[in-house]
Parts: C-alpha cells; sequence; structure tokens
C-alpha cells in the first residue's frame, strides 16, 4: 500500500502537535507539511500533492482558501472543528467536504485519513463563495444539469414510462458520504409537492450535526423538513430525518404511519441504520413504498434495499457518474437490489412518476 501523504492546515499549536503525535505514530500516513496561516495552504497544496487535507475550520480564512483548491485540485478532505458555527460546516459539507470531527483531533484519526484518502472528490465551480447560500446552488446546478449516466437503468434507458405508479405511500431514502448536497437538490426539486411522507437516514458522525443539517435544509429547499421524535404521526409532503444515535422504524396504525425509534446497538457500525429503515418500510408496507440508495461509502443500506425490491417496492439508486463515493449503490446492484440506477437529474422525475406528479 502507498503512503498517504497528508497536509494540516491549523492555526493552533494544540490541534497540530495533537496530529503530528497521531500520524507521526503509524506506518503508511505522513504529514508532508503543516500550515499555520490560510495563506499558505494553497501554495503547499501545489508543493507537496497531498492526498488528503485536514482542515481546521476554526481558523480564520481556512475556508476560503480551502475553496481555491476544490476549483482546480480537489481533493478528499475532512475538518477538524472545536468551536466553528453550524453555517461553517454546512458551507464545508455542501463544497465537497466528506466528514467533520469534533475538537482537536480523535483517537481514530489515522483510520478516518486511511478510510477518505482514496474518495473521488468533484470540484466546485466557483468555490471562492462566501456565503452558504452560493456554494448550495453551484452544487445543486451541477447536479440538476449532470448529464445523465450512459449506463442505462437495471430496467433499460430511464424513462417516466418505465416507473410503475401504484399508491405508493412512502418515500424512504438513505445516504452517507457526499449525500447532504444530492438530498438538498432532491427536496429543491420536488418543492414540497409530494402526496407522501419522506423519511431520511443520513450518515453523520458529528453528534448534534443532523440539527444544523435540518436548518439548513429548511432554509434552503422549499419544503417541511423535520428531526423525527418517537411516535410522529407521519404527514404527505414533509421530509423527516432519523435523529442523532437513533434507529428508526415505522409503523402503520389506523391508516397512518407513525414513527418508532430505538437505541439498540448499531448495526455495522451506525445507528441510526439504512437497513433498518429499509427493512421495517418493506416489512410494514411491501409493495406501497418507493426505496433509494444515494451517495456513500460501505454497505449500509444495500441488504435493506433488497428487501424492499423483494416485497415489490420500487427501487432506486444514485448511479456512478453522478456519486462522490459509489460503495452503498455499487453494492445495492452487485445484490440485485435495485431497479433503476439513475442520476440526481433522473431520480427526480422517477419520483414524480412513480407518484404521478407532473414532470417537467
Amino acid at each position: 500500500m502507498a503512503e498517504i501523504k497528508v497536509l494540516l492546515i491549523s492555526g493552533s499549536p494544540v490541534v497540530r502537535d495533537r496530529v503530528s503525535h497521531l500520524i507521526n505514530t503509524r506506518n503508511r500516513v505522513s504529514l508532508v507539511a503543516i500550515c499555520d496561516t490560510a495563506k499558505g495552504l494553497v501554495q503547499a497544496d501545489k508543493r507537496t500533492t497531498p492526498d488528503l487535507i485536514l482542515l481546521d475550520l476554526d481558523l480564520e480564512g481556512a475556508l476560503d482558501s480551502w475553496f481555491e483548491i476544490m476549483v482546480s485540485r480537489p481533493k478528499p478532505t475532512l475538518a477538524l472543528a472545536a468551536r466553528a458555527f453550524p453555517s461553517t460546516r454546512d458551507v464545508f459539507i455542501a463544497s465537497g467536504g466528506l466528514l467533520v470531527l469534533d475538537g482537536s483531533a480523535p483517537d481514530d484519526l489515522v483510520e478516518k485519513i486511511q478510510l477518505y484518502a482514496g474518495v473521488r472528490v468533484i470540484g466546485r465551480r466557483g468555490a471562492k463563495a462566501k456565503r452558504l447560500q452560493e456554494p448550495v446552488n453551484r452544487t445543486r446546478a451541477r447536479l440538476e444539469g449532470a448529464k445523465k449516466s450512459k449506463k442505462p437503468s437495471l430496467n433499460g434507458e430511464f424513462s417516466p414510462k418505465l416507473i410503475p405508479s401504484k399508491g405508493y405511500k412512502l418515500l424512504c431514502i438513505g445516504a452517507s458520504t457526499g449525500g447532504p448536497q444530492v438530498l438538498l437538490s432532491l427536496i429543491q426539486a420536488w418543492g414540497g409537492r409530494l402526496p407522501v411522507p419522506v423519511v431520511v437516514v443520513q450518515h453523520i458522525a458529528a453528534g448534534g450535526f443532523v440539527q444544523s443539517l435540518v436548518q439548513w435544509f429548511q432554509r434552503d429547499s422549499r419544503s417541511p423538513v423535520e428531526i423525527l421524535e418517537t411516535n410522529t404521526r407521519l404527514s404527505p409532503g414533509v421530509t423527516y430525518f432519523a435523529p442523532d444515535g437513533h434507529h428508526l422504524k415505522l409503523q402503520e396504525t389506523d391508516g397512518y404511519l407513525h414513527s418508532r425509534l430505538s437505541l439498540s446497538p448499531p448495526r455495522s457500525g451506525f445507528r441510526p441504520s439504512i437497513d433498518i429503515l429499509f427493512e421495517s418500510v418493506a416489512e410494514t408496507l411491501g409493495p406501497n413504498a418507493v426505496g433509494m440508495l444515494l451517495t456513500g461509502m460501505g454497505r449500509d443500506g444495500a441488504a435493506g434495499l433488497l428487501e424492499l425490491r423483494k416485497q415489490g417496492a420500487l427501487t432506486l439508486s444514485q448511479d456512478q457518474e453522478s456519486c462522490i463515493v459509489y460503495g452503498m449503490p455499487q453494492e445495492a446492484e452487485r445484490l440485485g437490489a435495485v431497479c433503476h440506477s439513475l442520476s440526481p437529474s433522473g431520480l427526480v422525475e422517477a419520483v414524480k412518476a412513480a407518484l404521478n406528479l407532473k414532470t417537467s
């Protein structure tokens, strides 16, 4: 295995010492440069050509310098954040950042570096924008305007005529790395007009980030977005996110869907687990659901999507061309769990067709 070259930017001596200690005591990872000011980041990146950047969001100007790199030489980037505002974290994720780590550096920092160093990152045009709305709009434009993958869906090239419409009661979505920007583009495109509830499990490494994610979506989408509590009755047109640290299941009572939260052990390292949500939906609604698996690392959601398809549900996945990380959708396709593999714009139209909304 080739050595992973890491570039660190941080104004904190504590952070620099902590990261140096963690990396220098391990093999196959090296710290090729340390910047203590934002203005040195771009030149250090050109000089050292790192495989991954560790970005301290608490350093003034660091985000702006990082934007320059993401325009021309995008790289996998993990952020360290002890005091950064939620809006700063939002901008980082929306602009192609992979993960926000709370504090100076976790004990498993090297493992996270090894995990994310090979992730394919897509550059963001005009990423010097300082306001949250601008990177979000750019991301949405890229996703919505992206050319659909030349790879056909599993049932042929996408057409609304290929999507069955048969009284679906729910859309359930699972996402991980790269998911927030895709989710926002989907929710904005549907505009709160879906005649069914939407339930989402989004993997979030930093506890408490779901709250800021939902606030971001509430601000920038035309659709109501909420964090689920236990025994919530789901309403059409609302997008619900599973809360931090809880598995989510659904139950149908008197014709209405209700949420059930659980603190049972993580599944494959995740709580909430996408598989647990999908399996619950398959058991509760059978063929009367639409399941969707978006970009993300690992396998969570693939087996659950297969259960949905076995029950006759419509199952969709994000295609390889548009994924930041193709792990979860690829595993779902390998299992035969996917009816259609589509770009984000294709997913928008597929859901509209399934739910009898007017397509654009």
